[in-house]
Formats: structure tokens, C-alpha cells, sequence
């Protein structure tokens, strides 16, 4: 747990840090790229005025996705012929498909880590188990938890003296209150380290 919830909040950080250069750039290209994609004669004929335009890669999003891209290979053509391609530094300074993809990418792995931390921070702050959380989607009340409602407690001499206690809709047995929940995950932090690797 707690190196999973290191991963997903280092993601964020580290593609923000990793864009931040080009990010002032990145509107301009991609409008100028859409617009491009509007005035070049072949892509017109074979994306923009065909009916497959609006149903194929996503349908009506997609069109403007998949015609922006075509204008961006325009450009990226015609740059080629005048300047050198390959030269450093032209990556960053004429964004191209492979980076600006690799960005839209990490755009959505972001958005998913960062709702997956924030989902995590709520099961640590309200003590929920992994089971707890899937549980409880799609169902209400005793139909929660199923047929596993029951908690055995173990006896300490016999077998017969062990009890086993059903588990009310909504309880929470690992639950002891957000402070004390967390302190619990620091405390693990401290004798197991991030990766749990136990250190003593």
C-alpha cells in the first residue's frame, strides 16, 4: 500500500516536471495544427469531407482528434524540407505526433493516478479494506458484504469455546478513527519502510 500510493502520487509530479518546457508552445501547435488539417486539400478529401469521419476513433471527438493529427504530420513534413528534423532541440521546439501522443498519454495516466490517490487516501482515512470499497458498489444494505457477513473469534484453549459474530451492514472492523488509522499506516512506513522491506 504504501508503495503504491507513492507511484501514484509521484506520477502527477514527475509529468508535470517533464512537460513544463513545452507546455507554453503546445496550444498554439495543436491549433495551428487543426487548422492546417482544414486547408490542406488531401486531408480535406480523405477524413474531413468523408462520412467515416464522424464514426471511426471514437466518433465525433475522434474526427477533430484524427484530423489534427493528419495536420500535424502535414506540418511536420513541410518543416522537414526546410529545416533539420533531426537537429536537437527540434523535438521540443516543433512538438511532433510520437511526443504529443506520449503527452495525451500521460495526460490520462495522471488523471487516473491522481483519482486512484485520492480514493486511497479515503480508504486509509476511514480505515476501509480493499474488499470493503468493491463490496458495497451495486448493492445496499445486508446484501453488502453477502454471504462472508461473520467474524470468527478464536478461543485461546479449546475449539469449542471459539464464538463467531455476524458483522452488521455498514460496520467497519478496521476502523479506528482517521487519526488513529493513520498514525497505524506511518507506523508500518516506519518498521517496514515504502517498499515493505522489513528493516529490523
Amino acid at each position: 500500500m504504501p508503495a503504491f500510493l507513492l507511484i501514484l502520487i509521484i506520477t502527477p509530479i514527475l509529468f508535470l516536471a517533464a512537460v513544463f518546457p513545452i507546455m507554453p508552445i503546445l496550444p498554439a501547435r495543436i491549433s495551428h495544427a487543426f487548422w492546417v488539417s482544414r486547408q490542406t486539400l488531401w486531408i480535406r478529401e480523405q477524413w474531413w469531407d468523408r462520412w467515416y469521419s464522424w464514426v471511426f476513433i471514437g466518433g465525433p471527438p475522434g474526427r477533430y482528434m484524427v484530423g489534427t493529427l493528419m495536420g500535424l504530420k502535414q506540418m511536420q513534413d513541410t518543416e522537414c524540407q526546410v529545416y533539420e528534423c533531426e537537429s536537437p532541440g527540434t523535438a521540443i521546439a516543433k512538438p511532433g505526433i510520437r511526443l504529443i501522443l506520449t503527452i495525451f498519454f500521460a495526460v490520462f495516466l495522471s488523471i487516473a493516478a491522481g483519482i486512484m490517490t485520492l480514493a486511497t487516501i479515503r480508504d486509509i482515512t476511514f480505515g476501509r479494506t480493499t474488499l470493503d470499497t468493491f463490496g458495497k458498489k451495486g448493492a445496499s444494505g445486508a446484501e453488502r458484504r453477502g454471504p462472508s457477513s461473520f467474524l470468527c473469534i478464536p478461543a485461546t484453549s479449546s475449539l469449542i469455546q471459539r464464538k463467531v459474530y455476524k458483522v452488521l451492514p455498514g460496520d467497519r472492523l478496521y476502523d479506528l478513527g482517521w487519526r488513529a488509522n493513520w498514525r497505524k499506516f506511518f507506523l508500518h512506513v516506519k518498521r517496514n519502510s515504502i517498499f515493505g522491506i522489513d528493516e529490523r
